[in-house]
């Protein structure tokens, strides 16, 4: 348990949510791409 405390701690890892807005704008993004070549 400690180990995965100082690691989390450690890396800093971002909120769900900071995730999940990226993942959606990058998704978002590529969808366009895709669309604009075709």
């Amino acid at each position: 348990m400690s180990s995965s405390n100082k690691f989390t701690q450690g890396t800093k890892v971002p909120e769900p949510g900071t995730i999940l807005g990226l993942l959606t704008v990058g998704g978002l993004g590529l969808v366009s791409r895709f669309k604009r070549q075709k």
